[in-house]
């Protein structure tokens, strides 16, 4: 039942700003493997719709300047499906023309803790969208809530990048602000040091007891996630996650739940559990429309 609620919740988020994503330009070229691992998983998903949820995309203004733009960031956006689908997360570097003036640079990856099977799905919607909206232009990146994509022109593997995609806030306030505030910082506080810390693999989870902070006897739970791209050093993490957290108290102070979304880094805290194992029957959350900032 927690599975469903949460897929539920997905549903309450989605908008109508959400285009329609189509997958064109079939594989050609990658490995016979990776080609075999990557029908296998259209084919398997290609009935059902993925159960993460579109958080919203940014291309950038500039053009590819040369010879195989979308030729490569085709084959680079399949390859990153085939690796990422398999082990979490994947990066790599394309190129099908001139060296050094037609690469593309990739990376993908999955909420650490999401199952291989929401795993692949989602990442086959965010190439949809890289391939149909982006695919020409020189970088790009787009969110999902259990999975990110991007490519550029330039080789950013193991860069911390910081600038903000999406903050995605619930419109509903706490009933105890301050309180709340302060579990909100105490948890997210938390899960960003448990994802900086070695053997994390990136990921932080963990939750607070906010009427433990008001005093009244009542059943608030403060659930916090935070998580880094799997190319980052530790503190090049933890920089990325303390900017997050800074984005997170700027645009959603006293809000029931939040997300934040940037180049390198996520973060999210509610009131339920939303990361996996669910627990508990958890009813749709209603949230509002993300906002973008290329």
């Amino acid at each position: 039942m927690a599975v469903e609620a949460e897929r539920a919740a997905n549903d309450q988020y989605k908008t109508g700003a959400m285009a329609a994503m189509e997958l064109a330009h079939p594989v050609n070229s990658i490995p016979m493997a990776l080609a075999c691992l990557f029908v296998f998983v259209s084919l398997f998903f290609s009935c059902s719709s993925s159960a993460s949820t579109y958080l919203g995309h940014h291309c950038s203004h500039r053009r590819r300047p040369h010879q195989q733009p979308s030729a490569n960031v085709s084959f680079a956006l399949d390859d990153l499906v085939a690796k990422a689908s398999a082990g979490g997360f994947a990066t790599g570097s394309y190129c099908n023309g001139s060296p050094g003036r037609d690469a593309v640079y990739g990376l993908a990856q999955c909420r650490g803790d999401v199952g291989w099977e929401d795993c692949a799905s989602c990442l086959l919607d965010a190439a949809g969208v890289l391939r149909a909206h982006c695919a020409d232009l020189a970088d790009a990146m787009v969110g999902f809530d259990y999975c990110v994509m991007r490519f550029d022109d330039r080789d950013f593997i193991g860069e911390g990048d910081t600038q903000l995609y999406v903050l995605y806030p619930n419109p509903q306030f706490a009933d105890e602000p301050e309180p709340f505030d302060r579990a909100v910082g105490e948890v997210m506080r938390g899960v960003r040091a448990q994802a900086a810390a070695p053997g994390s693999g990136g990921l932080g989870r963990g939750k607070v007891d906010v009427g433990a902070k008001t005093g009244k006897d009542e059943e608030v739970e403060v659930y916090g996630l935070a998580q880094c791209t799997r190319d980052l050093q530790l503190l090049t993490c933890a920089r990325c996650l303390a900017a997050a957290e800074e984005k997170l108290r700027e645009g959603c102070r006293y809000r029931k739940g939040c997300q934040v979304v940037l180049g390198s880094c996520i973060a999210r805290y509610e009131t339920y559990s939303f990361f996996f194992p669910l627990t508990g029957d958890e009813a749709a959350r209603e949230y509002s429309k993300a906002m973008m900032h290329p």
